[in-house]
């Protein structure tokens, strides 16, 4: 069977503007150069009645988004911000609104830190899950928190914005200093929250190191991915957070109770508890993880 190839070449042009341009074959397609115009006639334009003929395309606002999940309640999307990103966000499909939901700051982040540190100081929000409440809960990846955040708030303004009683909005904005050189990050003060998200941080995730100053800590390894079992517990690499969601219970190292020949100089870690690919079988209850060091699959098998 031969291969289909595509021919990506278009005759259209980007027709300059501010700050983006705009396609000559869809004027309501904004471009940076001539390949974001490749097939943008085939997008469907604002307002369609009938997209039967054309695709609908949903700028985000963001670098890189990672997973997504459906919310049943309400057909809502929501997705985690990954790439440098501190936020979790909603599609609305049916009127292309998109909404931006922050997360707090970075656990031990310094007040300022130079522009260089970028990477270490967002959380990486990347798996997203929907609760059986319709509650949207994330894992912060380079946090080690596990986010939840209350959906029956979507449309309060409250909810895209951090705060705090006594602070202005711009101490939980942050901004860059750039009378130094390289420019300086002024991190929001670690006291503003976001009033509908609650954010769980795992215990032991990050440890007293003091080789890269300003910070004080570092993190231990990273959080991947989510679910829940029967009785609505999370379930994460290293263990679950009960359904008060107010306290944790870990695992300990499987890797270090079952080592295998792979694992030779990959001493257990927070992953090493279950794995950071968690996923729950239904109608068994039982829990498996993809064993990243170890090669393996684990599981955890319900009895009675």
């Amino acid at each position: 069977m031969p291969f289909t190839t595509f021919d990506f070449t278009t005759s259209a042009t980007c027709l300059p503007g501010t700050p983006r341009g705009t396609c000559s074959n869809a004027s309501y397609q904004s471009c940076a150069t001539v390949d974001d115009c490749v097939l943008a006639d085939t997008i469907c334009p604002p307002d369609i009645v009938d997209d039967g003929g054309c695709f609908h395309d949903y700028p985000l606002g963001i670098y890189e988004p990672a997973h997504v999940v459906v919310r049943p309640q309400d057909g809502s999307l929501w997705f985690t911000s990954y790439f440098l990103g501190n936020e979790i966000g909603r599609l609305d499909p049916a009127t292309a609104q998109v909404r931006h939901f922050p997360m707090t700051a970075v656990p031990f982040a310094p007040q300022r830190a130079p522009f260089t540190a970028l990477a270490k100081l967002p959380s990486w929000p990347w798996d997203v899950k929907v609760t059986p409440t319709g509650d949207v809960v994330a894992a912060e990846y380079a946090a080690n928190r596990i986010a939840w955040f209350d959906a029956s708030r979507v449309g309060d303004p409250a909810c895209e914005m951090l705060s705090a009683p006594g602070l202005t909005p711009e101490e939980c904005t942050g901004s860059i200093d750039n009378s130094t050189s390289p420019p300086t990050l002024v991190l929001w003060d670690s006291r503003c929250t976001n009033s509908c998200m609650k954010e769980y941080l795992v215990p032991g995730a990050w440890v007293p190191d003091s080789s890269h100053p300003p910070f004080t800590h570092v993190a231990v390894q990273a959080l991947f991915t989510i679910d829940f079992d029967e009785w609505r517990n999370t379930w994460f690499d290293q263990g679950y957070l009960n359904p008060s969601r107010r306290s944790f219970i870990l695992l300990p190292p499987l890797l270090g109770l079952y080592p295998t020949s792979f694992t030779a100089g990959n001493p257990p870690d927070l992953h090493s508890g279950m794995g950071p690919g968690i996923v729950i079988d239904r109608n068994r209850g039982d829990i498996w993880a993809v064993d990243y060091f170890g090669l393996r699959l684990n599981r955890l098998h319900k009895t009675t």
